[in-house]
């Protein structure tokens, strides 16, 4: 048993022996024969034992089970270190985005078209979807957000509010448009797409295209005729039928949750 009595300077090393616990005194600490542990009174009226958790590493943390101390061993690179709350264990963690990747493309051939599948707004709730879009041909239009592989234009509306050349304008048109591109430039539009609580399928989208004077941008409010059951597919697409979604084109899909 060794007590400490103010501050002392140990040069020398101090084994001690195992023994039974003492009667508590303050500063006082024994190896106990039991546990083969260090203990500790720093009150006076009990003792409390020095963690010794087995074979440390650096980055190792030192929690309380609810009956030992023990260790919980360094976590891989970036994770965090999460409690999950009171008579529960400490854990790592990943770091969990709230946006997560759906998919994502980078577009090697010439299309009309982009389509993405395998959805499910029922547990995902909302969908983001962004595209920077280069035109390679002398086409100028615009672009649809077709749901559920219904590519029938008539059974969509969008409300559309234009800012060009310092004016601004607005219109109803009776297709599911989200943005539109000027002849051999580029696009980019960024949509956000809900089912509503009535079961509408819902876009909120944004639209820049075109550089200096030419420069135009849009906002597009897009609203399904019928209700949906869920969204289980998307397809961005030019439905003037030619190729307009040029090698280099982009598009970024990801989901609030899932």
């Amino acid at each position: 048993m060794v007590k400490v009595v103010g501050k002392k300077e140990v040069t020398e090393s101090i084994k001690l022996t195992p023994a039974s616990a003492p009667s508590p005194e303050q500063g006082k600490i024994y190896f106990d024969s039991t546990s083969n542990k260090l203990n500790v009174s720093t009150d006076g009226t009990t003792f409390t034992e020095i963690p010794s958790p087995p074979n440390p590493s650096q980055g190792d943390i030192l929690y309380y089970d609810g009956t030992n101390w023990v260790k919980l061993p360094a976590g891989t690179s970036g994770q965090y270190l999460k409690t999950q709350g009171e008579g529960a264990n400490p854990t790592w963690d990943d770091v969990s985005s709230k946006w997560q990747v759906v998919d994502e493309r980078t577009i090697t051939t010439d299309c009309q078209y982009v389509d993405f599948t395998n959805l499910d707004i029922n547990t995902d709730k909302v969908y983001f979807l962004l595209a920077s879009i280069r035109n390679p041909f002398m086409y100028e239009g615009t672009f649809s957000l077709y749901a559920n592989e219904d590519y029938t234009e008539t059974n969509y509306y969008s409300q559309i509010l234009s800012l060009y050349e310092g004016g601004v304008g607005g219109s109803l048109v009776n297709s599911p448009r989200v943005g539109k591109m000027n002849a051999s430039n580029s696009a980019f539009i960024i949509m956000y797409i809900i089912k509503d609580p009535n079961n509408h399928y819902r876009v909120l989208s944004k639209c820049t295209t075109g550089v200096t004077t030419s420069m135009k941008c849009e906002e597009d409010y897009v609203c399904k005729t019928t209700a949906i059951t869920n969204l289980t597919s998307l397809r961005f697409a030019w439905p003037g039928g030619q190729n307009v979604i040029g090698v280099g084109s982009y598009f970024l899909l990801c989901k609030l949750r899932g």
